[in-house]
């Protein structure tokens, strides 16, 4: 049986009894580090949970980027209905059915993995909601798309997100970043999902006249899309004036 003074001697030999752990408060914090740079200045942060709501809370919403992964999903929860809410309420009109747009905030708040159910309906009530425009990179099918889609009505004032296809990162560029600069680059190595001007093919041929364009022996389709890359590049050369 041990007795007391063998107790006391073990304590004795305790080579840490001077130290002190601290106080738990009972109160889980995650406190985000700062990305490490890449060579050309970029970082990337990685989105936990994996949507694309999260990918925006994380960029825009100090508190949820500070809070543990495993509170995130709650605040998932809440902003999603928070936004189904608001949904009814500023998106109107032909473009918004109800029940689609309701579904399509679900997906992109909540589901994770389940990249099909992410559709552009749920990207662009996002956008529209949260006051943010998005790059989204798929490196697997070498596609470049933009939310909302027609980059022609992207402001300067809204903030672009670089976001890949799985919601898995977000790619942050450095300070001297000049998007449209950026986009021409990728355009060696991605099919970028231009807008697409409407009109009959003799308004499309005076617009591109306009533009500086070519318009001869090129089918309709494709001076649609030559027409709207060219003003989507126009106006993202404005932002740097």
């Amino acid at each position: 049986m041990t007795t007391l003074e063998t107790l006391k001697g073990w304590v004795k030999k305790n080579p840490f009894q001077e130290l002190s752990l601290k106080v738990y408060s009972g109160s889980e914090t995650a406190t985000p580090t700062q990305e490490p740079l890449q060579k050309d200045g970029w970082s990337k942060r990685i989105i936990t949970p994996s949507t694309p709501l999260s990918a925006i809370l994380m960029m825009k919403d100090d508190i949820y980027l500070a809070s543990p992964i495993t509170a995130r999903s709650g605040q998932l929860r809440d902003e999603t209905t928070n936004l189904q809410e608001k949904a009814v309420l500023h998106l109107k009109g032909r473009a918004w059915p109800l029940r689609k747009t309701a579904e399509g905030i679900a997906s992109v708040g909540l589901e994770e993995e389940r990249h099909s159910l992410w559709t552009p309906i749920g990207y662009r009530a996002l956008c529209s909601l949260r006051e943010c425009q998005l790059v989204v990179l798929n490196e697997t099918n070498h596609t470049i798309t933009f939310y909302p889609e027609d980059v022609r009505c992207w402001s300067k004032d809204i903030p672009v997100y670089i976001l890949d296809s799985s919601s898995h990162t977000i790619h942050i560029p450095p300070e001297s970043f000049s998007l449209v600069s950026w986009l021409q680059k990728q355009e060696m190595d991605f099919a970028i999902e231009w807008p697409e001007q409407e009109g009959t093919m003799e308004e499309l041929k005076s617009i591109a006249g306009k533009l500086g364009e070519s318009s001869l022996k090129i089918v309709k389709a494709n001076l649609q899309k030559k027409i709207g890359r060219t003003q989507s590049i126009q106006l993202l050369k404005g932002w740097s004036n």
